[in-house]
């Protein structure tokens, strides 16, 4: 798995969350912010989009915030929420394979 497949797992979880709640999709990109920027994208449906990744990704996000800064003060793009969940599956990201 890589960078490029991680955050295809993140699009398709936010597309699913956001069909099942009814709520329209957009064109995502890495730059969309799921807090504040999908309409209807409120803490229980993080908490299902947390669950769903660890899931997929068969990693561990119990203590993990990925939609969140670690101060919990900005939402993360889906860039950088990809860029967490890589650091928290010990996946190599390139400086540059932003």
């Amino acid at each position: 798995m890589n960078k490029h497949d991680v955050q295809r797992v993140v699009i398709e979880v936010l597309t699913e969350i956001q069909t099942k709640s009814g709520s329209p999709l957009i064109p995502f990109t890495g730059q969309t912010r799921p807090v504040g920027g999908l309409q209807g994208f409120d803490s229980l449906n993080a908490v299902e989009a947390t669950v769903e990744l660890a899931e997929r990704l068969r990693c561990d996000l119990a203590e993990v915030n990925v939609f969140l800064n670690p101060a919990g003060t900005r939402p993360l793009c889906v860039q950088e929420i990809t860029e967490h969940l890589c650091t928290q599956l010990h996946l190599a990201v390139a400086p540059d394979d932003r």
